[in-house]
């Protein structure tokens, strides 16, 4: 009888110590599915109306060519040559501060916040809507360098923003406590046929992202011609000391939310920094 139950605790043992070689083994393999996980995305949002201010808008008369040919399906990846700048040149004050304003490098610098519809799309050249419109002389606009593409928004709304480091960027903190003049600007156009929804909103932050000055840009395409392309301009000034980002968010929609990328087009987008002695 001893013997018996000598023999069940050794096979007792034998079991527990199986169990636990095989807990140990899952938690390890859960500990290694929890790395690599992502981060989390800031908020974002549209604001409707003008702010008034220094905002300014100008109107494309779309001299540089008729309607791009081409259907309104998503174009991939886009092909767009090299824009010109160096965005990493020694001199902050010389350079748009926007990197990759006219999708000629996809998505890339971009953080998306929206993908609403079909998401957002990259156009080689702008489909529905006239070129990227050049000078008066005929000559390329320098908000867009060589470069002939656009972002496109879906049916439902779209957001991406970018974060300016100022000072990865190359200007000092006494360059930035100075106050220099903020120059902001960018291009838009909407499908003849389709209403779309623009929306552009800049804010400048301090080291600790406290908001020192912000505006916020609506259009939804009722009173201007929507093939053409029209471009939103603000100027930021005296804001007071401290600032070290900016954050420039921008999107849109099709006001019919139909399939396919029938929003807004979106190029050519700019922020530079102004010495005011250079005024």
């Amino acid at each position: 009888m001893d013997l018996w139950l000598i023999l069940y605790v050794i096979i007792a043992y034998v079991i527990w110590l199986a169990i636990e070689r095989c807990m140990r083994e899952n938690e390890g393999d859960t500990d290694s599915g929890k790395e690599g996980g992502t981060g989390d995305e800031s908020p974002g949002g549209g604001g409707k109306g003008d702010s008034g201010g220094d905002d300014t808008v100008d109107g494309g008369d779309g001299s540089s060519g008729g309607e791009s040919e081409g259907s309104e399906e998503d174009t991939g990846d886009g092909v767009s040559e090299d824009d010109g700048e160096d965005h990493h040149s020694g001199n902050p004050w010389e350079k748009n501060l926007l990197k990759n304003n006219c999708g000629q490098d996809n998505f890339q610098y971009w953080k998306i916040m929206m993908n609403g519809g079909d998401g957002w799309s990259v156009e080689g050249v702008p489909i529905g809507v006239n070129p990227l419109p050049k000078t008066e002389e005929g000559n390329d606009n320098p908000d867009f360098g060589k470069n002939t593409g656009c972002f496109a928004t879906g049916g439902d709304m779209c957001l991406k923003e970018q974060l300016i480091d100022l000072l990865e960027e190359g200007f000092t903190e006494s360059e930035l406590d100075s106050q220099p003049l903020i120059q902001i600007s960018e291009w838009y156009a909407c499908h003849p046929e389709k209403l779309g929804d623009y929306v552009l909103n800049v804010t400048l932050l301090s080291k600790e992202k406290r908001n020192m000055g912000h505006s916020s840009f609506y259009e939804d395409f009722s009173t201007l011609p929507r093939k053409e392309w029209h471009k939103v301009s603000k100027t930021f000034s005296e804001y007071g000391s401290g600032l070290r980002y900016v954050s420039f968010n921008h999107g849109g929609k099709s006001r019919e939310k139909l399939p396919g990328h029938y929003g807004c087009r979106i190029s050519g987008g700019v922020i530079k920094l102004v010495r005011t002695s250079e005024l």
